[in-house]
């Protein structure tokens, strides 16, 4: 997707600049915090007459609008943070990512120890889908498996973690399917059952697999891939009736 040079509408405006989603930009234009040129916009529908050159600012911030929509795949390697900028100058994944991508944001993060795909854009729709928990990506078995799947309670965010899937590669080597991304939580969730990860790497996201990459290497994602993507996305999810079963363990 291209931003043309005249008469676009405010909310893709909006969305091209990576801040949110084009239905989130429609809620904040109702909520007058929208500015363009310096005036207020409230009305659903307004076009920029020039989006790569007017002003277009969302509570006082000045957007930066991106002609080119880009999306990329990157395999972070292990050892580095998912974030712009660390409080404690641990290296970042924009210390590995060359500079012509250092204006597209992560969808989603993986915590320093873990390697595997990121998707990185500065498509606001896209990040939105991606990360938002009403679209939850469809990306056994022994005891372990078991309980994996029943879920673990965690107390800091009083939510459940469940994998969806959970299939054996190795006596040591499980793989496992998530919908949820709660920080640390495949760490998290073997640990309270007992068990050391030692190594954890996410090979992919949905429909989209990481391969082809080698640590710290990216590529850009084809239009037909992110088609398939967000194809494989199921739409927001209904609320499930309540099963009978034995309370998940609690991680403390």
């Amino acid at each position: 997707m291209m931003l043309s040079s005249k008469n676009e509408r405010l909310n893709k405006v909006i969305a091209a600049s990576g801040l949110c989603s084009r239905r989130k930009a429609d809620e904040l234009i109702a909520q007058g915090v929208v500015k363009v040129n310096g005036v207020k916009i409230t009305e659903q529908g307004f076009k920029v007459p020039n989006p790569l050159s007017d002003t277009v600012e969302v509570n006082g911030r000045a957007l930066r609008v991106q002609q080119t929509i880009r999306t990329v795949a990157f395999y972070k390697p292990p050892g580095v943070i998912t974030t712009r900028n660390d409080e404690l100058g641990r290296k970042t994944i924009y210390d590995v990512l060359p500079p012509e991508l250092h204006h597209l944001d992560p969808a989603g993060r993986l915590d320093r120890k873990t390697a595997g795909l990121i998707f990185l854009s500065n498509d606001g729709d896209f990040l939105y889908q991606m990360t938002h928990p009403k679209y939850s990506l469809p990306t056994n078995s022994d005891a372990l498996a078991a309980k994996l799947l029943e879920g673990v309670f965690f107390e800091e965010e009083q939510k459940l973690a469940q994998a969806q899937e959970v299939f054996q590669i190795l006596p040591d080597t499980y793989g496992v399917t998530l919908v949820t991304g709660m920080n640390r939580q495949v760490r998290r969730m073997f640990e309270v059952l007992g068990f050391d990860v030692i190594s954890l790497k996410r090979v992919s996201i949905g429909s989209f697999v990481l391969s082809g990459l080698q640590p710290g290497e990216w590529r850009d994602v084809k239009f037909a891939e992110l088609k398939s993507l967000l194809k494989s996305k199921p739409q927001p999810k209904k609320e499930k009736p309540e099963k009978k079963s034995s309370s998940p363990i609690t991680a403390t």
